[in-house]
């Protein structure tokens, strides 16, 4: 892997639902403005209190 791997936040909504409206949007601009990868589900990303559906429902997302 090179160039820019950039640390994404988890959208989620008021009531703490995984909320991926608008994400595709966030990815699109950082894209466009020379990020290279993402990891998901990093420090920055709450992977560890979403459940086995959210996290698979995230990574389908974002692949």
């Amino acid at each position: 892997m090179e160039g820019v791997i950039l640390p994404i936040p988890t959208p989620f909504d008021e009531k703490g639902n995984l909320s991926l409206d608008g994400y595709q949007d966030y990815l699109d601009f950082l894209i466009e403005k020379g990020v290279n990868g993402f990891m998901v589900g990093g420090t920055n990303g709450e992977f560890h209190v979403m459940d086995v559906e959210e996290r698979k429902e995230l990574l389908e997302f974002v692949v």
